[in-house]
């Protein structure tokens, strides 16, 4: 593994960096590990790197996995506008499996970006990601994406929870055994699911993983760049879309103050972020994105109830790995699931009332009861 203490060698080795980067000017790193090892390595003055390497090398690396996308962005040689939603790759290290994109470190990202808004979450972020979801899904060289490795067929993994496989209780913990239990009690969890397998048409290149986190804004505001690109595949492009919507959902459901761990419609109007400061960049968004896609009304109609679907069963993922350390459930994560569920089994109603897409102004919601 390429720690710390070797990267400056190893891009040295490749005339990355001078021995005058080093010496006169000074190279910081900072350390940015999620699920694999991540350096942002940066030259006052000079060229600045993120450094990502698979902590297990396998031909199943997620770095694998991401090197082979830019390869093929390279190869279709894509449209300026897609392209530009990329960081520049500049190299990956089959052996070490290393590799070496530009560090974007003159921007932040969308979720800085939607959070510094002192509880308004500004419409222009909205508005720039919708309109980057439309260029990266309306992309039609399709041919040559590399298929996802897993027995799922590029599924998301939480469309299975109510019904999962052994290998999800491998490394989890004890209060995801209590969700899972939570969602297999539900019958109409199982039936949603399966009907958003059986709906999942996988007619784009989509990201896969298009939380805030993985958005670069620059101070300027365009052009936005997407990263992280590990999970992208030919898949339903609504998910991606799906994704930017229940991060809204989020960011105010983890707000909720919860008395018992009984959330109740009280304790709704009580988050520190209310459904109204939301409400307008959730719009933005979606119009920014559906413009971009140029649905007809049927097509955009259709497609807002679909993504609120998928928005619901995201839901359910995030309450899951919010929970990954935990001992136990807590009633934040139950309002996650009970507002799932009622969101699965009333989009129409939720896209409405809840996302405020097709009306102004705030309207009152009571998610579904768990017990």
């Amino acid at each position: 593994m390429l720690g710390p203490a070797g990267a400056v060698p190893w891009l040295l080795e490749r005339a990355l960096l001078t021995p005058d980067h080093v010496v006169e000017h000074g190279v910081s790193m900072i350390d940015v590990s999620r699920r694999n090892a991540n350096l942002a390595i940066v030259v006052e003055g000079g060229p600045s790197y993120f450094l990502k390497q698979g902590k297990r090398a396998s031909r199943s690396s997620t770095v694998r996995r991401e090197a082979s996308f830019y390869d093929w962005a390279e190869a279709k040689h894509p449209p300026p506008r897609f392209h530009a939603l990329l960081p520049r790759r500049l190299l990956y290290d089959e052996a070490a499996d290393i590799l070496l994109i530009e560090y974007l470190g003159n921007g932040r990202t969308l979720r800085e970006q939607q959070m510094a808004g002192r509880r308004r979450f500004p419409a222009w972020a909205g508005v720039v990601a919708g309109a980057a979801l439309a260029d990266l899904h309306r992309h039609d060289q399709l041919d040559g994406i590399t298929p996802m490795p897993d027995p799922r067929g590029g599924l998301p993994w939480v469309l299975h929870l109510a019904e999962p496989d052994l290998g999800i209780f491998a490394e989890t913990s004890a209060a995801n055994m209590q969700l899972v239990r939570i969602v297999q009690r539900y019958p109409r969890f199982a039936e949603e699911f399966a009907a958003l397998r059986r709906d999942w048409l996988a007619s784009a290149l989509i990201h896969g993983d298009c939380k805030w986190d993985n958005w670069i804004v620059p101070p300027e505001r365009k052009p936005v760049r997407i990263v992280d690109w590990e999970a992208h595949q030919l898949g339903d492009p609504l998910w991606d879309a799906a994704t930017i919507v229940a991060e809204y959902l989020r960011c105010w459901l983890n707000t909720v103050p919860v008395v018992d761990e009984v959330p109740s419609e009280q304790n709704l109007d009580s988050a520190a972020f209310r459904l109204a400061d939301l409400q307008p960049a959730i719009g933005a968004f979606w119009d920014a994105y559906a413009s971009g896609i140029g649905f007809e009304a049927r097509e955009r109609a259709d497609a807002l109830v679909k993504a609120t679907r998928y928005a619901a069963a995201l839901l359910v993922q995030v309450a899951f790995q919010q929970m990954q350390p935990a001992a136990s459930l807590n009633g934040t994560v139950v309002c996650f699931l009970q507002l799932g569920l009622s969101m699965l089994e009333r989009p129409e109603e939720a896209a409405a009332q809840l996302l405020g897409i097709t009306g102004n102004g705030r309207v009152g919601w009571t998610p579904a009861a768990l017990s």
